[in-house]
C-alpha cells in the first residue's frame, strides 16, 4: 500500500514537472516568434518603395510678383505659390527640357532657365 502511495505521488510530481516544462518551452517558443514577426514587420515596412526621383523633385516657387523681395513684399506682402509642388515633368516641358537657350543667368548652385507652365505661368528655375 505505501509503495502504491509513493508511486503515485512520482507519477503525479513527474506530470507536474512535465506540464511546468512544456509550458516555459511553449512560452519561450510563443516569445521567439513574436520577436522575429516584429523584427520582420519593421524591416518590410523601411523597405517600401519610395517615390522615383522624378516623381518627388517638385519645385516650389517664391513670389508670384517680379522684382527685389524688399519692394514688393512691403507692398503686396503676400507670397504667391508658396508651397506649390509642381512635378519634374511640368518643369522639363515648361523649360523645353532645360534649353540652352532659355538661360537667364546663372549661379554658385547651377543654372537659372526662364520657362511658362501650361496656364501661362512664367517660371525662373533653378537647376
Amino acid at each position: 500500500m505505501v509503495n502504491d502511495v509513493d508511486n503515485t505521488k512520482i507519477v503525479h510530481r513527474r506530470k507536474h514537472l512535465w506540464e511546468l516544462l512544456c509550458s516555459i518551452v511553449g512560452g519561450i517558443v510563443v516569445l521567439f516568434i513574436a520577436v522575429t514577426v516584429f523584427l520582420l514587420a519593421t524591416k518590410c515596412r523601411k523597405r517600401e518603395p519610395k517615390e522615383s526621383a522624378a516623381e518627388s523633385v517638385g519645385w516650389t516657387p517664391l513670389r508670384m510678383f517680379g522684382g527685389s523681395s524688399l519692394s514688393r513684399t512691403s507692398e503686396h506682402g503676400s507670397y504667391g505659390y508658396l508651397g506649390m509642388k509642381i512635378p519634374f515633368a511640368d518643369v522639363q516641358s515648361a523649360t523645353n527640357n532645360f534649353d540652352r537657350n532659355l538661360i537667364i543667368g546663372s549661379g554658385g548652385f547651377g543654372m537659372v532657365y526662364k520657362g511658362v507652365l501650361r496656364d501661362n505661368v512664367k517660371v525662373a528655375v533653378k537647376r
